[in-house]
């Protein structure tokens, strides 16, 4: 019976991302559209912000068993084709949210993905911890400016060709970043 509850106000709670703004979504607006007390709300979220972190983490885990691992661009391609298709959500989190949140989120579901590809890309090189962690976080905050560019130009930029010019950036970055930072025990 607790899932299914959980379940219902993840639901009206998506449902309502499609209708209003996150800022503008109540407790009060949610167990009236789920049929139960805000009791029951309260039993299973401290606040609305962490009914939030659990929809966008059960969205993110649901998004990476689907993804394809082959590649970070086949992936980032998903990522960008999905939040197209729920653009009135994105929009409604994303001018709800500070940026804090939103790079947060959009950390989190890239680290994943370029911490082991600097890796895979860094194999057979003596390159620092250090330097690959640095690498890394550079391609997320790439990323992260690519995907706000994107959401304010109201996603309408071809996802693939934006992301096959970022792919060759990023690509020729790492190989560049790798092989200055090779040998260099410190990682100057």
């Amino acid at each position: 019976m607790r899932n299914l509850t959980k379940n219902a106000i993840l639901q009206a709670f998506q449902e309502l991302l499609e209708e209003v703004p996150f800022d503008k979504i109540t407790v009060s607006m949610l167990v009236k559209r789920c049929g139960i007390h805000h009791n029951t709300f309260y039993y299973h979220y401290q606040d609305i912000y962490q009914l939030l972190d659990e929809w966008m983490t059960q969205e993110l885990a649901r998004f990476s068993h689907e993804r394809n691992t082959d590649s970070w661009e086949k992936n980032l391609k998903a990522f960008l084709q999905n939040c197209k298709k729920n653009q009135k959500i994105v929009k409604h989190i994303m001018n709800s949210l500070s940026r804090e949140q939103l790079e947060r989120f959009v950390f989190s579901s890239t680290n994943d993905i370029f911490d082991s590809y600097v890796r895979k890309e860094a194999q057979g090189r003596s390159v620092p911890e250090k330097e690959i962690e640095d690498i890394a976080a550079f391609c997320r905050y790439a990323i992260f400016g690519f995907f706000l560019k994107f959401c304010w130009n109201n996603m309408e930029e071809d996802i693939d060709e934006g992301i096959d010019r970022m792919s060759k950036v990023l690509h020729g970055f790492i190989c560049q970043a790798l092989h200055s930072s090779q040998g260099d025990p410190k990682g100057k």
